[in-house]
């Protein structure tokens, strides 16, 4: 073989080593987190494929959102991808970490309805409780309701059914933000595919 016909194989080969890696790198998905921020359509986004935040409860509250007392707001939750069962909703009258109310739900239809109270689960605790009222799957909007009357009362309407009430006052203001928790690195698909959540909230 001549010198002229063994530089051209090499540099084919060196060409062919040069676009398998430049291809392989391109399969590479980017880690990435998108933590509370405005999706450019409305929305508050939190968004995740990064494998050191599964099971991890992620919270966003506003102080410009505070109510005292607390009378309604409404929120708009969707999940567009990740586990099916990866949580994420609504909490209101938020004091601190270990007081707040919340509401979560899942894409089959189900929500949870919970209370921490200095730091402790406490009075409400509905379990997983299953409702037509929920838009199930991905990509749907869940509009949920709260109400609170004067003596305490909190009604929660899905989709403008009445769904659930309770009465409690321990806790009767403060702000109101949204949860999202991604599952375990077992049921999520990072980084292939993020646990993408977005939330909207309107106030009287």
């Amino acid at each position: 073989m001549n010198k002229k016909l063994l530089y051209f194989f090499i540099i084919v080969i060196l060409i062919i080593i040069s676009f398998s890696c430049t291809n392989e790198s391109g399969l590479k998905k980017t880690v990435k987190t998108v933590s509370w921020e405005d999706d450019g359509n409305g929305y508050i986004q939190f968004s995740t494929n990064d494998v050191t935040k599964c099971g991890i409860e992620n919270y966003f509250h506003s102080s410009s959102d505070d109510q005292d007392p607390f009378t309604s707001a409404t929120f708009y939750l969707i999940h567009k991808s990740g586990y099916e069962s990866a949580e994420y909703g609504a909490i209101f009258c938020y004091n601190d970490i270990d007081n707040y109310y919340k509401i979560l739900i899942i894409n089959s239809g189900k929500y949870f309805v919970s209370e921490e109270y200095n730091g402790s689960s406490t009075n409400v605790d509905t379990g997983w409780i299953s409702t037509s009222n929920l838009k199930t799957g991905y990509d749907k909007i869940n509009k949920i309701n709260i109400t609170r009357d004067s003596n305490g009362k909190f009604t929660i309407y899905i989709n403008d059914a009445n769904t659930y009430s309770f009465t409690n006052t321990d806790l009767t203001g403060g702000s109101n933000g949204f949860y999202s928790r991604t599952d375990s690195k077992e049921n999520e698909n990072f980084p292939d595919i993020p646990d993408d959540t977005r939330f909207k909230i309107t106030i009287p």
